[in-house]
């Protein structure tokens, strides 16, 4: 049946739901968006700085420490800010020597029936052709993408006790492509939006230790649509002209966690821990498939869908140390428990579809960050970072999606004060990503006359810019 077929080219097609799109962070985690003073030094320290409100989401902890020195009738702060993200991405598909110009090494193996002249007559044998896969080279296929971030936090006075709150985008990634590029049997979009609202508390255990922890309540939503192949056994081709769409949908509500601890080792140095739980998200939504055509269009169909997104628990450590009145010293490790995205399994409402998995086999992964300010004067900070961020894909795995690879960043950024209850943060970083490369195959209509393999093979230029602003206040 038509319909058996369907789950294997879903299998091919609908498995990188969640796992697209232009590089970023440590896999899709956006942790450049979270704090713009901590985007100015690469993100270092970020959990032992407890110097801004940003602390809700890095650190819960350091709540306890944004009043030392500050006037009795301050109790509340908050902040404000949004990270432009723009990626810069080049998927080139090598071009093939005797083939015109938009013919590369992608190829794809189609059914082609070739007349047999046998004793008995003529017969007629289905045999697998090998041909190049056409269409453009892509560019550029995440925008410039704003994210942004909200937090306040207030103390009690007299008492030990103080609360936050925080509004994140901790994790996306976002790609749409040409219908006709040759990945098309990747993807033509994909899309992973993240929203999480996090109540915190801290209390301060003595002058030199803070605890701190919170709730994680998040919303995920996701789109994935690609191409289908609808080979033409006669002529043995395939055309984008003539492509079927697959589409894929869902959203979920999750609760995870986070718990942290600051520790003043000394009056000059501090140190600090931040453990933020994974979150399983069970996506539910809607799959369809259209645009088949001939004996293919019986597999034409739309069902209820859903997935699960497991992302990954977060460990941090980092320490900051006061080397003089003007300088300070900031370094900061990151583990991420990406290893939990170890396959995407998609599970179909219409009982006559079974699963479709692909494997994903990320690894974990994590950050390595230096970086230092300069006390200016009253009004003006400055900083700077850099920061060794490895990739969690699998080089068996890439695909045109979330063709990533490990990254290096190098960031600046300096803080105005405007009054004694407004500052105002600005901070730019450029991640160098390293080239790489994807080979990965893809098969649809499997143990049918309709089988056809895809071989997706690209060279991948990546690098991604940061401009960040944010306005801190004191009320």
């Amino acid at each position: 049946m038509l319909h058996s077929w369907t789950c294997r080219l879903v299998a091919a097609s609908s498995a990188i739901l969640f796992l697209g799109g232009p590089a970023c962070a440590a896999g899709y985690f956006i942790d450049q968006s979270q704090s713009i003073p901590g985007l100015g030094r690469a993100d270092a320290g970020n959990v032992a700085a407890a110097s801004d409100p940003s602390t809700v989401f890095s650190n819960p902890a350091g709540i306890t420490e944004l009043w030392r020195g500050a006037d009795p009738d301050d109790i509340r702060r908050a902040s404000s800010g949004a990270v432009l993200v723009i990626p810069t991405n080049k998927l080139k598909n090598k071009r093939m020597i005797g083939y015109p110009k938009g013919y590369g090494e992608s190829e794809a193996t189609v059914p082609q029936i070739i007349p047999r002249i046998t004793p008995f007559g003529v017969e007629l044998d289905v045999v697998g052709t090998d041909v190049p896969i056409d269409g453009p080279n892509q560019s550029n296929p995440g925008d410039p993408t704003p994210v942004g971030n909200a937090y306040m936090v207030q103390r009690l006075p007299n008492t030990p006790w103080s609360f936050g709150l925080g509004l994140t985008a901790p994790f996306g990634l976002g790609g749409e492509f040409d219908d006709n590029w040759f990945g098309r049997y990747d993807a033509t979009e994909v899309r992973l939006v993240t929203v999480n609202f996090s109540p915190v508390v801290a209390y301060k255990l003595s002058d030199r230790i803070s605890i701190g922890g919170g709730l994680d309540v998040q919303y995920a939503d996701a789109k994935l649509i690609s191409a289908v192949p609808n080979p033409d056994p006669l002529t043995g081709t395939i055309s984008a002209n003539t492509d079927g769409r697959f589409r894929v949908e869902g959203d979920d509500w999750s609760v995870g966690y986070n718990v942290g601890i600051l520790y003043k080792v000394t009056p000059t140095l501090r140190a600090g821990v931040h453990y933020r739980s994974g979150i399983d998200h069970t996506l539910d939504g809607k799959a369809t498939l259209k645009g088949l055509t001939g004996f293919l269009s019986t597999a034409n169909f739309t069902s209820g869908a859903s997935s699960e997104l497991n992302l990954p628990d977060i460990l941090s450590a980092g320490a900051v140390f006061d080397i003089s009145y003007r300088w300070a010293l900031f370094g900061d490790f990151t583990w991420y428990n990406w290893s939990v995205a170890e396959e995407t399994r998609i599970k179909f409402d219409n009982g006559a579809l079974p699963d479709a998995v692909r494997p994903a086999h990320f690894r974990d992964t994590y950050t390595v960050a230096l970086g230092v300010e300069r006390y200016q004067n009253e009004n003006w900070t400055f900083r700077t970072g850099i920061k060794f961020d490895r990739t969690p894909t699998n080089d068996r795995f890439r695909d045109t999606t979330f063709a990533d690879d490990d990254r290096v960043w190098f960031a600046v950024g300096a803080s105005y004060k405007i009054s004694d209850s407004l500052t105002a943060d600005f901070a730019f970083s450029h991640l160098f990503v390293k080239d790489t490369s994807v080979d990965i195959e893809r098969s649809f209509f499997d143990g049918t006359p309709f089988a056809t393999t895809t071989r997706t093979k690209a060279d991948i230029e990546s690098y991604v810019d940061n401009i960040g602003l944010n306005v801190r206040y004191s009320f």
